[in-house]
């Protein structure tokens, strides 16, 4: 597809903004200044820009056409910034990598660059990406049994890659020719244990669009996990707590690294995380049980909830990043929160953010109870519950625990997230 071919599909007005978004990218990286002071090489970090152009994002998959509006800006960007500096090694600082293909190509002036690159991102293919998961325990072949069922069961092209006689065979039909074959290389190539979801489209929309599905498969299986817990370890497994490890596409050899700052992020920015542990309100964290006790249940939960993943069909949809991420991501943050009273502040704050409108300071409580009698009324006498719990504990400071109180929170993560599916059914 030429830029031409695709200012009349996007229309001349959009092409416009991710034009003027580029440009402020060159003059952000002009400003910078190319050594620090401890006099080493400085490189330009581009802005994400996902909020600010979630409408673009929304419109570009409502098109099909499987390409995200920040590839376009890039390509614009690190087109443009090669007729804007004075040598390669300047180039490379200030696009913030040796992006090789572009500088190359300098003496074919700036337009015929851009062509050149913009028909090459829309070759795209279909490719799977692969996130990592740890801390959990189990029978490795009856938990690969499990996500094999659900997976089918939910007919997304989700994969899971936990114990598997056949890996090896898998890995020669994804990457035939190599010389030789064996367990450990086949178990580095999938990054074992982990999850997979494949995705048409470019690189850039591959890792956003099967982050999004990746990212709320975790956060399900944790909610689940934590409403009906397989198993609670009271033994001092001594769990790691690790940054979550970035999905990698499968294939390109390359390892998920550390990322540290996902707590700058918003919900819909962050990448998925596999450390599967929860918490009890046992001032520890265990690692998540999986096993044939709690498969049905698990398995039954996430499939009955398959709404979300249909919201998610166009991750940039004002449902999806407005309701089902934070909402999700709140809840996820519940299920590992350690101090119970801590766990009731969020359990009230998801409500907030489901009911209450705008930047709404008071009469919050209404807007809740409102919200909950619109949707299911059956539900008021518990939240008049855990409104008490709520006050009691920002009063007092603390909530004595008992296991009553450890179930009524259960109930309450498990009544917020049916109150979260209800409200995506409203047409």
């Amino acid at each position: 597809m030429t830029i031409e071919e695709l200012k009349k599909i996007i229309g001349d007005d959009i092409y416009l903004r991710l034009s003027k978004e580029a440009d402020k990218e060159i003059a952000l990286s002009l400003k910078m200044e190319l050594v620090d002071k401890w006099h080493q090489d400085k490189y330009y970090h581009q802005r994400f820009l996902l909020n600010e152009l979630s409408d673009i994002f929304y419109l570009f998959e409502n098109l099909k056409l499987k390409i995200l509006p920040i590839e376009i800006i890039n390509i614009l960007f690190r087109c443009k910034m090669v007729f804007a500096v004075n040598n390669e090694k300047e180039y490379m600082q200030r696009v913030g990598s040796n992006f090789y293909g572009f500088w190359g190509y300098k003496n074919l002036g700036a337009e015929s660059l851009i062509d050149i690159k913009i028909k090459g991102l829309f070759n795209i293919n279909e490719k799977k990406l692969l996130s990592h998961i740890k801390f959990f325990r189990g029978d490795n072949n009856e938990t690969q049994d499990f996500f094999d069922k659900l997976f089918a069961e939910l007919d997304l092209p989700f994969m899971a890659y936990i114990k598997d006689e056949n890996i090896i065979n898998k890995h020669k039909e994804i990457e035939p020719g190599y010389r030789s074959y064996d367990l450990k290389s086949s178990i580095e190539f999938f990054q074992m244990p982990s999850i997979a979801y494949s995705v048409l489209g470019s690189d850039g929309y591959i890792t956003f669009y099967a982050t999004a599905h990746l990212r709320a498969f975790f956060n399900m299986l944790r909610i689940a996990s934590f409403i009906r817990p397989a198993q609670i370890d009271f033994d001092e497994n001594k769990i790691s707590i690790m940054a979550p490890e970035s999905p990698t596409i499968l294939g390109s050899h390359c390892l998920g690294c550390y990322c540290w700052d996902e707590y700058k992020k918003r919900p819909w920015e962050k990448i998925p995380d596999g450390a599967m542990f929860l918490s009890f309100g046992y001032r520890g964290l265990s690692e998540m049980w999986l096993d044939t006790r709690t498969f049905e249940h698990l398995s039954k939960y996430i499939s009955e909830n398959k709404i979300i993943f249909e919201h998610l069909s166009n991750p940039w949809s004002e449902k999806s990043m407005k309701d089902i991420e934070p909402t999700l991501d709140i809840l996820s943050s519940v299920t590992q929160m350690q101090d119970l009273g801590a766990k009731i502040l969020l359990i009230y704050c998801a409500l907030e953010h489901l009911f209450v409108p705008g930047e709404g300071k008071t009469e919050n409580k209404t807007f809740i109870v409102g919200g909950i009698n619109a949707l299911k009324s059956d539900l008021l006498p518990w939240f008049d519950e855990l409104y008490k719990l709520r006050c009691s504990y920002a009063h007092k400071g603390y909530i004595t625990y008992n296991e009553k109180l450890l179930g009524f929170i259960f109930i309450s993560v498990s009544n917020v997230f049916s109150l979260l599916v209800l409200k995506l059914g409203i047409k």
